[in-house]
């Protein structure tokens, strides 16, 4: 058993899964703003033998996350929060992901890969980037965002919710 896609059931004025109370603090980063960083990586020895946090400094609780997720669909957010660890016992697969990353705050300090990658800095706010997976996802134009209607579904599961 899968969780369905939160956007696509969104659009579709369906249930969405919330982990927990949604109040845990997280970062989503956009692949172009971590390959920025990743690529000005490969350019300097001096990053060998070195980790680094390649994210942004955009930093939201899952709720809020949500919230932006459905507006981009042109709906509003239908949020069922349920318990991470009720969650791990029915899906075990995803106790990983849930008893990690969703049940605590994760905000990461990028001070090392701007010192690093002078130029680096995450330009892509989850807003935007939201709204082009919806444009793309549903193939319509991105003037098109934030509208939303059936024939655009993805065909997801609703999983009984």
């Amino acid at each position: 058993m899968k969780i369905a896609n939160g956007g696509d059931r969104m659009c579709r004025g369906k249930k969405v899964i919330v982990p927990g109370d949604g109040s845990s603090l997280c970062v989503i980063t956009h692949n172009f703003d971590f390959a920025k960083g990743l690529v000005g990586l490969l350019a300097r020895e001096q990053a060998i033998d070195h980790a680094f946090h390649i994210t942004s400094d955009e930093a939201m609780c899952l709720g809020q996350w949500y919230q932006i997720t459905a507006e981009a669909a042109g709906s509003e957010p239908r949020l069922l929060h349920i318990p991470n660890d009720f969650i791990t016992v029915c899906i075990p697969e995803a106790r990983g992901s849930l008893l990690g990353d969703k049940s605590a705050s994760v905000v990461f300090d990028n001070t090392k890969i701007k010192r690093f990658v002078l130029s680096y800095c995450a330009t892509i706010p989850f807003t935007l980037a939201i709204r082009r997976t919806n444009c793309l996802v549903r193939r319509r134009p991105v003037a098109e965002a934030g509208r939303c209607g059936s024939r655009y579904s993805l065909g997801q599961a609703d999983r009984g919710l």
